[in-house]
């Protein structure tokens, strides 16, 4: 590959426009490029479209020569809509040790225009081997590359003493990408010093509803008051940001102990609790907080742990501030399976596995569930159990959400087309997923794009996320989905102790009584009992009744004599991938068996 030649006159030009602070954020911006996306390389340089010069970069010793080296794909970058991504450049590049070329791969990266236009941020990343990016990928490339932007904007102001603070326009407070910006720079100084770092996200409690209710006129107010009455509390001690919508942000840059930071927490819950200005009319707030060192160990890692506490704070009756907690957020090992999974999704390893549901007399398949998987190369699959903390981060657990409901669904369409009769196929949603915007919209959206029946997508439930915080927005949910044609399974039923009167109300098709009730059903008469009065409070209320975890001819003709006539487990198959599936469903049709409730 030719180099393109440097002008020292454009070059000096170039390397003028970052004042030395923004050249530091952007060595911070490249290394945590590399530990979430997990790739070998990262360069940041400036371009005015046909010089690149170097700023900062991540597993490169020669940066300028990478950046010469790599012309052709940062031309490439330049003239892409959005961020560009490669899963095999076989492109070598130097800058390795000694000037030894650097076989680039995977390659994935963006540009974006700031000083007027005239010059353009380039940020890039690759990796030794070949690579599928993700969307999620994608997404954080395209966010990342902004914020590259931004550092640049800002940097190129400083220099020429017009510096531009990216203000909300709204609440004129700094936005997300400042608050990153902030943040990182604080952990840098926190670990040459030994001190702390304090990060807040504030949620203002039920603010769609609000402003549904009192028009967005009265919410905007709010928000500016939240903000300025935020920003006075915080005071020097840190920096607050309005991140998106009704969330806000505080980096706190003095922090002796995580004590202060929860004491201030709540001082911003006071503050902001009547911010409508209307009597009569209050606002609430949750808060989620981590502390570097003690909670997370780098700017990514710090999001996910105050977003975690955010969480619970919410599940937990909002209104309160929580902080991160080792047993329900991601530190340590927990940290190294989050990560990984997010490569297995990149790697397309994040399945769906089904196993079947059946009428238990007589013995005939009904539909299956979908379970996740992760078929890890050069391992065994990986079972839920093995993941689950890693799924506390709303982010990778709603990306991995998206996945197996796009395979699901492109299975469902495949085996009809096919003239396979399966039934109907579960697909499980947590409480995470369903706090997302208008969940039942994006499900019939998916079904109509795929031209599928919505009676053959069924959702499940379960019991502790309907009887949590978020309970009554759950009951309409599963009223509007039932509108839709998708019927909705209430999952683990009889371990939540759900209200009776709730249950009667609810538009639930099924409910699946907890393998906890069956594993010793026919040992204990206890068990016996609660399952025969789930099986018969399930009948007088119209709906099907599923029993979990049948591993036992014993217990199956148990279950029979107490008049329950579905059931799903280990007896009757085991979960399988697509493929197989799809094998048992061609000999089914093959021998005429149908299926169906």
């Amino acid at each position: 590959m030719n180099a393109v030649p440097r002008e020292p006159a454009v070059s000096e030009t170039l390397a003028h426009a970052l004042a030395a602070s923004a050249e530091e954020y952007c060595r911070m911006l490249a290394r945590l490029v590399a530990d979430m996306l997990d790739v070998d390389f990262v360069l940041v340089c400036l371009s005015d479209g046909a010089h690149h010069e170097p700023v900062a970069a991540y597993g490169l010793e020669d940066m300028e020569a990478a950046a010469s080296a790599s012309s052709d794909l940062i031309g490439r970058l330049l003239n892409a809509c959005g961020p560009l991504a490669i899963e095999d450049a076989a492109t070598p590049v130097a800058g390795g040790a000694s000037g030894t070329d650097i076989e680039l791969r995977g390659f994935i990266g963006g540009a974006e225009a700031f000083d007027g236009n005239a010059l353009k941020v380039v940020l890039w990343a690759a990796t030794r081997e070949s690579r599928r990016f993700s969307s999620w990928t994608v997404e954080r490339m395209r966010e990342f590359v902004h914020l590259a932007g931004r550092i640049a904007g800002r940097g190129a102001a400083a220099s020429s003493g017009t510096a531009d603070l990216a203000l909300d326009r709204l609440t004129g407070l700094p936005e997300r990408h400042r608050l990153v910006a902030v943040l990182m720079e604080e952990i840098e100084r926190a670990r040459a010093s030994a001190t702390r770092v304090g990060l807040m996200i504030a949620n203002l409690d039920y603010f769609k509803e609000f402003n549904a209710v009192h028009g967005q006129g009265l919410g905007d107010r709010v928000l500016r008051t939240v903000a300025a009455r935020m920003t006075a509390a915080v005071g020097h001690r840190g920096v607050v940001a309005r991140m998106a919508g009704d969330e806000f942000g505080v980096v706190l840059t003095e922090v002796v102990t995580a004590d202060e930071m929860m004491a201030l927490a709540d001082d911003l819950i006071a503050v902001t609790h009547s911010a409508t200005g209307r009597e009569g009319v209050s606002t609430a707030v949750s808060i989620g907080v981590a502390v570097f060192p003690d909670d997370a160990v780098d700017c990514a890692s710090m999001f996910a742990a105050a977003d975690g506490a955010l969480i619970r704070a919410k599940e937990a009756g909002r209104g309160i501030a929580l902080r991160h907690d080792a047993g329900h957020g991601i530190t340590g090992a927990g940290m190294i399976v989050r990560e990984a999974m997010r490569q297995a999704l990149d790697r397309d390893e994040i399945v769906a596995y089904y196993q079947p549901q059946v009428a238990l007399n007589p013995l005939r398949i009904v539909g299956f569930e979908a379970l996740v998987r992760w078929e890890r190369q050069g391992f065994d699959t990986v079972l839920p159990g093995e993941f689950q903390a890693a799924l506390t981060d709303g982010i990778l657990a709603r990306a991995i959400s998206d996945r197996i409901l796009d395979q699901v669904t492109s299975d469902i369409q495949a085996w009809t087309r096919e003239g396979l009769d399966f039934g109907s196929v579960s697909v499980n949603a947590a409480a995470v997923e369903l706090r997302r915007d208008r969940y039942d919209l994006r499900i019939a959206d998916l079904l109509k794009r795929k031209s599928i029946d919505p009676g053959r997508l069924h959702v499940e439930i379960t019991e502790t996320a309907l009887i949590g915080p978020d309970g009554a927005e759950l009951r309409d949910l599963i009223s509007r989905l039932a509108l839709l044609g998708i019927e909705v399974s209430l999952d683990d039923f009889g371990t939540g102790y759900a209200s009776l009167t709730h249950l009667r109300k609810l538009a639930v098709s099924e409910i699946k009584i907890d393998r906890t009730f069956i594993r010793d059903l026919v040992g204990s008469p206890a068990d016996a009992a609660i399952v025969k009065a789930l099986i018969d409070l399930g009948r007088h209320l119209g709906m099907r009744v599923v029993a979990e975890g049948v591993e036992s001819v014993e217990t199956h003709r148990f279950l029979v004599k107490l008049g329950c006539e579905y059931g799903q487990g280990y007896l009757f198959g085991r979960p399988q991938p697509a493929e197989r599936t799809l094998q048992i469903l061609r000999d089914r049709h093959a021998r005429g068996e149908k299926t169906g409730w």
